[in-house]
């Protein structure tokens, strides 16, 4: 069971909030909630034994930007993860503000896409949700982007340290008005992505095993183009697969919160594997819900439209977690 620990977040005001995600911002082997903030500061909540306190700096509050999705993941093999903040300034084509792809150094936050070698490849199409994915199994992760109206990019970084969208290569570069995404094994060895996509059929990207995808969602049934995906999740169902739940339609249920637990060791990937889980959570509409958390405790932030945030833990957890 799962109770609402709210109360334990200080200075938690209403605001627009449409993604989380849990790393290790400051390097001292404890998570911190990164919590996305539209027309709003983003916010970096860390617990100090008490509460959890907003401990963000003004370059990743970055409040001139309209955060709409944010992921966590080591992109360089540097074993301290990165930040991607997806940004939307309109509802779909092209944006005026693109996005941020913050790297640690040292004492302070770099966006890469400020750099002038790496603004050729920056993402300026309105977007909707952005996952993780180590397509090797090497322990480096790019950021998948699901756009809305545009190509989908995935962004790595290449020997020479600059970013590049190698979506077109690896077959991932579909365009789609695509609202949710997550990366795991799901029908192959490797990380496979599912899109779910809005008002057309969804994606399903086979992990070839050489790093390459090949979509394959009408081969196995769950295109499902008659249908608006907003959110999706995955459970082990049966006790041996992963499945696949979507919450779909304006006016029905929204997104699931999603609680990944990391593995201990895993032959797809050295550095990170996820064994996910589905804590889920039904809102009425407006609200959206999206929630991801690493910790080995059951601990769930959940960051909501027009709402303040909320904690939720199970009782035997605690909202403590140690890499």
């Amino acid at each position: 069971m799962f109770k609402d620990i709210s109360d334990l977040i200080r200075f938690n005001p209403p605001r627009l909030g449409y993604g989380v995600a849990v790393t290790d911002i400051d390097g001292d082997a404890e998570f911190e909630f990164v919590v996305a903030g539209f027309n709003f500061p983003n916010r970096v909540l860390k617990w100090n034994g008490r509460a959890l306190v907003d401990l963000v700096d003004p370059v990743l509050a970055d409040n001139q930007r309209q955060a709409i999705g944010v992921a966590a993941a080591d992109i360089n093999g540097d074993g301290r993860e990165e930040i991607y903040f997806l940004n939307s300034d309109t509802f779909g084509g092209r944006k005026r503000f693109g996005d941020r792809l913050y790297l640690n150094r040292g004492m302070r936050w770099v966006d890469l896409f400020d750099l002038e070698e790496n603004q050729g490849v920056m993402n300026l199409t309105a977007g909707r949700s952005v996952a993780c994915v180590d397509r090797d199994g090497d322990g480096r992760y790019g950021f998948f982007v699901a756009n809305y109206g545009g190509p989908m990019r995935l962004y790595e970084l290449n020997n020479e340290g600059f970013v590049v969208d190698v979506a077109s290569r690896v077959g991932v570069d579909l365009t789609s008005s695509g609202r949710s995404l997550l990366s795991l094994p799901l029908v192959s060895s490797g990380m496979d992505v599912f899109a779910g996509n809005e008002r057309g059929a969804n994606f399903l990207f086979q992990n070839n095993g050489d790093g390459t995808f090949i979509e394959i969602a009408e081969r196995v049934g769950i295109a499902d183009s008659l249908e608006n995906v907003r959110g999706v999740a995955v459970l082990d169902a049966d006790g041996l697969t992963a499945s696949l739940t979507s919450l779909m339609g304006i006016g029905k249920a929204h997104t699931a919160c999603l609680c990944a637990r990391r593995r201990a060791s895993s032959a797809m990937s050295p550095r990170r594997s996820w064994r996910f889980r589905a804590a889920c959570a039904r809102s009425s509409p407006p609200t959206s819900t999206t929630t991801a958390t690493k910790s080995r405790s059951s601990t769930i932030l959940v960051s909501r439209t027009g709402c303040s945030v909320s904690a939720m833990v199970n009782g035997r957890g605690s909202i403590r977690g140690r890499r």
